[in-house]
């Protein structure tokens, strides 16, 4: 578990920059799943609607899959 530096210094120290940077990346990095998760979820849910469009097509042309 990260913690932010105990120094409540008016002036940055490096400890508080690299906190800083994790924080930054873990949010980066966080978003990134969240738009990759979303993108399959999208895909997936295309897939079906394909999908079942091509079953009511064959059930009108009376074939079965």
């Amino acid at each position: 578990i990260r913690r932010p530096p105990r120094s409540t210094q008016g002036v940055s120290s490096a400890a508080s920059d690299v906190y800083k940077r994790q924080v930054d990346d873990d949010a980066r990095e966080l978003c990134a799943k969240a738009i990759i998760r979303r993108g399959r979820a999208r895909a997936r849910k295309e897939r079906q609607v394909r999908s079942r469009g091509a079953k009511r097509d064959a059930r009108e042309r009376g074939v079965e899959r």
